[in-house]
């Protein structure tokens, strides 16, 4: 764990960062989104969305679901 993570527990991804960490194309986060997996961004950084660390938990565990 690094500083920066201690310094701010919530953590917000990229949509790249979150295709980096799934092994998957970030236009398939967008369409995670769209389809309610990921849901709405949380935060925008100018035209950036954010999502938190519990919309990719809940995204994953939604995956997983489907997986199974």
């Amino acid at each position: 764990m690094n500083r920066n993570e201690k310094a701010n527990p919530l953590r917000r991804w990229r949509r790249k960062q979150l295709a980096d960490l799934w092994e998957c194309s970030d236009r398939k986060v967008d369409r995670m989104a769209r389809d309610g997996r990921l849901g709405e961004p949380a935060f925008r950084l100018g035209r950036t969305p954010l999502w938190t660390d519990e919309q990719r938990l809940a995204a994953e565990r939604a995956g997983a679901s489907e997986a199974a």
